[in-house]
């Protein structure tokens, strides 16, 4: 399960595994329930008092279906804005800053164990009184494979997509 500290507005999650960050969409794919652009993803929370503290600050957290005692919370992830995220992609020993230009390592990789900060939001366009989570920090640690670990050490340091 993972930590999560909560400093006002501000949540920490620790050690998610792949079955606690669900449905991503780091590279803004438009589909049934995604507009084309909007990068996000969603977290879930399995701990009734943690939900209810988030609800409490003001986030739309949300029964997750089909598990019982398990709530969703969907994190945007906003490249372009003034304060962009700092995203961080590790396997192995490599490490890759995603930008806009490779968030989609994010959706096809599977994690291993995830970290990240996100911050309430209140925006001005909003129509309800929820707080909107938007994304600071992420490291996202690929579940590294077999073939992957046999060949690692021909991957060149210079090269841009090492895992693509």
């Amino acid at each position: 399960m993972a930590k999560i500290t909560i400093n006002g507005k501000e949540v920490t999650m620790e050690e998610l595994t792949k079955d606690e960050i669900i449905y991503r969409n780091f590279s803004g794919l438009g589909g049934e329930y995604n507009a084309e652009g909007k990068r996000n993803f969603n977290v879930v929370i399995r701990d009734e008092d943690v939900a209810d503290e988030l609800r409490n600050l003001g986030f739309r957290i949300k029964p997750k279906k089909n598990e019982e005692g398990a709530y969703t919370l969907k994190i945007h992830v906003n490249f372009s804005s003034k304060f962009p995220p700092d995203v961080t992609y590790i396997l192995g020993n490599k490490k890759i800053e995603v930008d806009e230009e490779n968030a989609y390592l994010l959706d096809k990789k599977i994690p291993e164990c995830v970290d990240l900060r996100f911050i309430g939001y209140k925006s001005k366009k909003s129509r309800d009184n929820f707080l909107d989570a938007y994304l600071d920090v992420l490291f996202f640690e690929a579940k590294r494979d077999l073939l992957y670990e046999k060949h690692a050490d021909i991957i060149e340091e210079d090269d841009e997509n090492p895992v693509d």
